[in-house]
């Protein structure tokens, strides 16, 4: 989508800089998401039971592996700090 573009973008802008925009940037993009799914699980619901069965399953296959995948990976980034150049 274009707003994952966006944000991926802005991510990868603010990666090598200093300071807290790839934390901003990085947040603002799963807070982006999280609205845009509760967005369209509240267009589910309106739209009766089986539509909010399918759209439930879609998060479960989809979106929820994603944000944990970032959760996970940005835990371990984190976790182990800057990487250091290996010798040649």
């Amino acid at each position: 989508s274009g707003m994952g573009v966006g944000f991926g973008a802005w991510l990868v802008r603010e990666h090598p800089r200093p300071g807290g925009g790839f934390l901003a940037a990085m947040a603002a993009g799963m807070l982006g998401r999280l609205i845009l799914a509760a967005t369209g699980a509240i267009g589910a619901l309106s739209a009766g039971r089986h539509a909010a069965y399918a759209y439930a399953f879609g998060l479960c296959l989809g979106f929820l592996p994603l944000q944990a995948l970032e959760v996970a990976w940005f835990s371990r980034a984190g976790s182990t700090g800057p990487r250091k150049a290996s010798p040649s």
